[in-house]
């Protein structure tokens, strides 16, 4: 028994050695590969995954006819005119994925002190286009983000609105509210709010003005 002891362990080292690299081996997931697989039978592009999202949706959005429209009503992807990523508190960790892989779907990001993204992320890239669309005067994508002092989102959300607030002027909103910022405010295409509630009750008494204020 003593040499099968001894035969166990100098196996050891070798189970870690090739489990260690199992794991250090580069791979898709399932869901990726299953998520590009759809994204062709549906007749979009193939992603680039070492390429930032495209937010031209005429450009990567052809007529699409999905094979389960009539478990819908008959509509189609191609249907679709708007679709808005919602965010409130850590939902921002489930957003950024989403509009990273769909960005060239995505029309609107409304986040209720969920700003947490530096200016480098996908929505910090995503802010860049609706700037630069709201500098020509002609938008098409939105981006409002309420934040409050109390949550950690603070610091991000700051350094995202800076930098929306000079890319645009007077042609975004950036305001400091003490109660619910009014629903005009809520209104611009590109808008970054301060307002002094507390973390769970923006999201609670914003949210539903928020939608409307978007028209969604």
């Amino acid at each position: 028994r003593r040499g099968d002891a001894g035969r166990d362990a100098q196996a050891q080292p070798v189970i870690r050695r090739s489990v260690l690299a199992a794991h250090a081996q580069p791979h898709r997931g399932r869901v990726g590969v299953e998520r590009q697989a759809q994204a062709e039978r549906d007749g979009l592009p193939r992603a680039d995954a070492h390429s930032p999202p495209r937010l031209d949706r005429a450009a990567q959005r052809p007529p699409v006819h999905h094979p389960r429209a009539g478990e819908t009503g008959g509509a189609h992807l191609s249907d679709v005119r708007r679709l808005a990523l919602v965010a409130s508190s850590g939902g921002y960790q489930a957003l950024e994925p989403i509009l990273d892989d769909a960005g060239a779907l995505v029309t609107d990001v409304l986040l209720l002190d969920a700003g947490y993204m530096y200016p480098n992320s996908t929505t910090g890239r995503f802010l860049g286009v609706v700037a630069a669309e709201v500098a020509e005067g002609a938008p098409r994508h939105r981006l409002g983000i309420l934040y409050t002092p109390s949550g950690g989102a603070l610091p991000t959300s700051v350094a995202l609105r800076d930098i929306a607030r000079a890319a645009v002027g007077d042609r975004g909103a950036f305001g400091h509210f003490r109660d619910d910022p009014p629903a005009d405010a809520l209104r611009a295409p590109l808008y970054a709010h301060r307002v002094d509630e507390d973390h769970d009750v923006v999201v609670r008494r914003n949210l539903g003005r928020v939608l409307a204020a978007a028209g969604l």
